[in-house]
Formats: structure tokens, sequence, C-alpha cells
């Protein structure tokens, strides 16, 4: 296993990402360790720092290597440990692969399990990356004219419209 490249100072910011540090695998695939979390990911993704803890797991933000888009990995831990929760992980992927609008969050890929069928715990959903989200906005100390507020609730309302044409139902925003 050799090393990756380590970003000076710890954990970094907003703006120029930043490369962590990683091992690689006999396998090939990139192994890091983020927030006490393990991330292991194929060779053809480098991560650069945590972005968020969801519901279902961790998500990092990355790059894929062949394309260079910037990209959102979350990690759904134990993905196969509990029945019901293993249909909604299914559920979830089923939907995103069919929801195509410019205001829903698309699917770009889901990385294989690594190892042997029986050893599989973990599953990598990959998405775009958002420059930012609703929360930030709404928190930062930036005033929202009446413009913005109304140029938020479109593009949400617009894309929950196309969701519900779809007849999904959703748990969050």
């Amino acid at each position: 296993a050799g090393p990756g490249t380590a970003a000076p100072g710890g954990a970094p910011g907003r703006g120029e990402p930043q490369k962590l540090a990683y091992e690689v695998t006999e396998g090939g695939s990139k192994r890091y360790n983020i927030c006490g979390m393990r991330f292991e990911v194929t060779g053809e993704y480098e991560l650069t720092r945590a972005v968020g803890q969801g519901a279902n797991g961790l998500v990092c933000s990355g790059c894929n290597l062949k394309s260079g888009k910037r990209v959102a990995i979350k990690k759904i831990p134990r993905a196969f440990e509990v029945d019901t929760d293993c249909k909604r992980l299914l559920r979830e992927i089923k939907m995103l692969r069919h929801l195509q609008h410019a205001n829903v969050l698309s699917l770009l890929d889901i990385l294989p399990p690594l190892g042997r069928k029986h050893e599989w715990k973990d599953v990598y959903i990959v998405s775009e990356l958002m420059d930012t989200d609703l929360h930030y906005v709404i928190h930062s100390k930036q005033p929202l004219s009446d413009a913005h507020t109304r140029y938020f609730l479109y593009q949400i309302l617009s894309g929950m419209r196309s969701v519900h044409a779809r007849n999904v139902l959703h748990r969050d925003l």
C-alpha cells in the first residue's frame, strides 16, 4: 500500500479543493479515513473533504479523475445488514436513476462493492456536487432579497413538480 497526497493543515475550507491522504489497496482502490469513517473508492475517484452527514451516511466531495468533474460521494455503511434499509436504498437508487430534472440531484454512478460477495457491506453513491445548499444560504449572514427568495422557491417548486409528476413521495428536500 502506498500513500496518497495529504492536504496541509487538515480539512480544507471552501474554495480550491485539496487532496486528502489515502492508501492504495492491493485491488487498486483508494482507502481514506474521513471523520473517523473509512471510505474506500475505486481508483478513478479522489476525495477532497467531508461536506455533510445525511440520515443514511457521510457525504464527501471529490473528483472523477477521468472526466475532471467534481462529484459528491455518499457512503451508506452496512447497507445490506437490515432488509428494510436495503430495500429503501434500492428504491432510492431506482428513483434517482429515473428522475431527470435540472432542479433534482442526479445520480452519476454507483461504486461497486469491493471484495468478495460475502464481504460486501457498504454502498457508495456518486452524484453531482452542488456549490452550496439551501441550509447554508438560509443561515448565511448575506441578506436575501425578495427576488432571491422567489428564485429559490421557484427552483424548489419546479424540482418538486417533476418529482410529484412521477408519483414519488419524498422525505426531505
